[in-house]
């Protein structure tokens, strides 16, 4: 939050106090009685007006943690979009969702083939489930790993957005283009490195740095290395 933003949050909570107690001043003087009975008082309305609204909150978040999966997807082919059973909400069927997801245009759902939470969603919805079959043929996910070196010279897949260690063939993380760190794996990016059936490394950020401070200075061996030849 800047600096501007807090001063006028500052500014807009101190007149509303300002204001609050002037009319308590003159509530009570109308009223004939002592100014700590008015706020007292208005302290209470004041609960009860927060304790209402957090009712209100909790009784909506049940009421749609209650919904069945069919309103779920009803309200999210509503509103053009899709609901994942994985993470509980809605999501669109972009590029990078797509990736990690299968989508059921018909039925308004997405999920990750063979999850029991798809499996569960799919049988909610009287939709049949269809096993992978183990005698076809596949094409090995690892062939489609697409690295290319970066502008900040980590090597990224070019689908995913996932940075691999290129020596020890593992992912390790995602790049953040505004701080140009490779950052830890998030629970969303490792069900991508399982649905493609990558080896992935869960790294702390610290780790996280020395693994490409070390990459980086491989590949500069390995360019002198080359230039010399």
């Amino acid at each position: 939050m800047s600096k501007f933003v807090e001063s006028l949050l500052k500014v807009i909570e101190d007149t509303i106090t300002n204001n609050v107690d002037t009319f308590s001043e003159h509530l009570a003087s109308e009223l004939g009685v002592k100014k700590k009975k008015v706020d007292k008082i208005l302290k209470t309305f004041q609960w009860n007006c927060d304790t209402h609204i957090q009712k209100k909150s909790e009784k909506s978040q049940k009421k749609t943690r209650s919904m069945s999966i069919t309103q779920k997807a009803t309200n999210a082919k509503a509103n053009d979009k899709y609901y994942c059973v994985e993470i509980g909400r809605m999501v669109g069927k972009n590029k990078q969702m797509k990736t990690k997801y299968d989508f059921y245009s018909d039925l308004g759902i997405a999920g990750i083939a063979d999850s029991n939470k798809l499996k569960k969603a799919l049988k909610e919805l009287n939709a049949k489930y269809e096993a992978p079959d183990p005698k076809k043929k596949k094409v090995n996910p690892k062939q489609r790993v697409q690295l290319r070196q970066n502008e900040y010279d980590n090597y990224e897949d070019r689908k995913t957005g996932i940075v691999f260690d290129r020596k020890k063939k593992v992912a390790i993380g995602t790049q953040n283009r505004d701080t140009g760190e490779v950052v830890p794996l998030t629970k969303d990016d490792i069900k991508v490195c399982r649905f493609h059936k990558w080896k992935y490394e869960e790294q702390e950020q610290d780790e996280l740095n020395q693994s490409v401070i070390c990459a980086h200075l491989d590949d500069q061996i390995s360019l002198s290395d080359s230039e010399s030849d």
